[in-house]
């Protein structure tokens, strides 16, 4: 049997780990800003990109201003040119590499999220990803699988889980109100199989100090684990 947790790493790795002129960074958030439904501030591939992508329009920019080589100006050029991914991009982007993996049992090796969610991932954001059309609600942690994603915010954030062991949950997203910014790894501690996500122990804090989970896990507005129907 595949270890997908395993061969899916080195594509997580080119989000994590993003190497910029002799720099390691780990690729920068964005997410177009919309009003009224409109995009009114739109980013580099709509906050959607490829790791590669992402990481030549860096690199790019770096070379049309001379931005000085260190974290926190790559940051900042990144930010300013509206260059990274949001939360659903990357989301989409590791599922989609899992489907072509051939991750989903029952489906071809080969098949596209483009195939599910027509307008494709330009058009895809966590309500929709987590919609009763494309997906059902995990209700038990103990049954939780690579490629679950974890709604937060109400509706407004997404996780991906990547492993879980006899005491904790592991999972990837890209953020911009945690400790550590844009793409990274986080653990829920596990105190009790039997009880809801809420109850166990979120390591991450936000920006302001705050336990990640506390703050932004509302299952009480649909906030919960979901799975797309395809790996169901």
């Amino acid at each position: 049997m595949n270890d997908y947790s395993s061969l899916i790493r080195p594509f997580l790795d080119e989000y994590l780990r993003m190497e910029i002129n002799g720099i390691e960074i780990a690729c920068p958030y964005w997410m177009n800003k919309i009003r009224k439904g409109k995009v009114v501030l739109r980013g580099f591939a709509n906050g959607k990109g490829t790791a590669g992508e992402i990481k030549k329009e860096i690199l790019r920019n770096i070379n049309l201003q001379a931005c000085m080589n260190d974290k926190s100006s790559l940051y900042k050029l990144a930010k300013r040119e509206r260059i990274g991914i949001d939360c659903s991009g990357l989301s989409y982007r590791i599922l989609d590499k899992l489907l072509d993996m051939g991750y989903a049992k029952e489906i071809k090796q080969g098949f596209s999220l483009n195939e599910v969610f027509s307008g494709g991932i330009d058009r895809t954001n966590v309500i929709r990803f987590t919609s009763s059309e494309y997906a059902v609600q995990v209700e038990k942690i103990s049954e939780v699988k690579l490629g679950d994603v974890i709604r937060m915010m109400r509706g407004k954030h997404m996780l991906v889980i990547l492993t879980k062991n006899s005491t904790e949950i592991k999972y990837i997203h890209s953020s911009k109100s945690t400790e550590i910014y844009g793409v990274h790894e986080g653990i829920i501690k596990i105190k009790d199989w039997t009880e809801p996500l809420e109850k166990q122990e979120w390591q991450e804090i936000t920006r302001k100090g705050e336990n990640f989970g506390r703050r932004y896990f509302h299952p009480e507005s649909k906030d919960g684990i979901y799975r797309l129907r395809i790996f169901s």
